[in-house]
């Protein structure tokens, strides 16, 4: 939030004014503007100090940056941002938990976030990498309808990982 300028501490010799209801009362000299904003018992606000010449508000400064932390607040919770979300399962998981979780997957791409599968291999697990592999496939056909693979499953180390993200909206 930046510092809005007020009152006796605005510095420019002539202002553009808008008064409470946002009606433009035109060019003024801050001092001819100053007693306006005291005549209304408001404060004078200097809301844009680069403009040619700044523009400043009539208005209550206390309920001005109220509201102007409120549309900020407002604005933020608007760009929500996407978390990747990790699931991990072992390579003997079986049909009825598989499909637990691929429901869990299906909730966490539809709200658009983009998830990582981790399949973890236990002990001598790892020497069979292609039955991991096709766990995995069969992870990610059940969910090709919604996501799109990033890229493909790679191994490292002891687990094998593959990130889907939320397809597209097709444009029609």
């Amino acid at each position: 939030m930046k510092n809005f300028l007020k009152n006796n501490e605005i510095r420019a010799r002539e202002v553009r004014v808008i008064d409470s209801d946002g009606e433009q009362l035109g060019v003024l000299t801050t001092s001819g503007a100053l007693k306006k904003a005291q005549e209304s018992g408001l404060d004078l606000i200097e809301v844009s100090p680069n403009a040619v010449p700044p523009v400043c508000k009539i208005d209550d400064f206390g309920s001005f940056i109220f509201n102007k932390k409120k549309a900020e607040k407002k604005q933020k919770q608007a760009t929500k941002q996407a978390i990747l979300k990790s699931v991990r399962f072992g390579i003997r998981i079986s049909k009825h938990d598989m499909d637990v979780k691929i429901s869990q997957i299906r909730k966490f791409i539809e709200k658009g976030h983009p998830v990582k599968l981790i399949l973890q291999f236990r002990g001598r697990e790892a020497m069979h990498e292609e039955f991991g592999m096709e766990k995995m496939k069969a992870f990610t056909g059940a969910l090709e309808d919604i996501s799109t693979l990033e890229s493909k499953p790679r191994k490292q180390g002891n687990r094998i990982q593959v990130i889907l993200r939320p397809e597209k909206p097709k444009k029609q």
